[in-house]
């Protein structure tokens, strides 16, 4: 799974890269950062990184725009999910989940 975060107030441009088993790599703001995800919390990607909404999110165009916000792609296999978070993704509540979780486990 890579997760390409752009824009934003100071308009960054952040990768993180999860592997399937856990292992994680962030480069953004000037640093790299690499780190490993536990079992349990690779088997909480694996849930919602095969959620059966997600390819039906991926769909979904956003036009909103948002002063700020974050844009963000996300792909996993094969698909990319291309989205705009005004605080999160109203539109996308399984891609809601996924952003947040890796929010919570790695630096992104």
């Amino acid at each position: 799974m890579v997760v390409r975060r752009t824009g934003g107030f100071a308009g960054v441009a952040h990768r993180l890269e999860v592997a399937a088993d856990g292992p994680w790599t962030y480069a953004g703001d000037g640093k790299r950062q690499a780190g490993r995800l536990t079992a349990s919390q690779v088997d909480r990607l694996r849930v919602l990184a095969t959620d059966g909404r997600l390819p039906a999110e991926a769909k979904y165009k956003d036009k909103r725009i948002c002063q700020d916000g974050y844009g963000y792609d996300v792909t996993i296999d094969s698909f990319t999910i291309t989205a705009v978070e005004c605080g999160r993704f109203e539109q996308r509540p399984a891609l809601n989940e996924l952003v947040r979780f890796l929010k919570d486990t790695t630096p992104l």
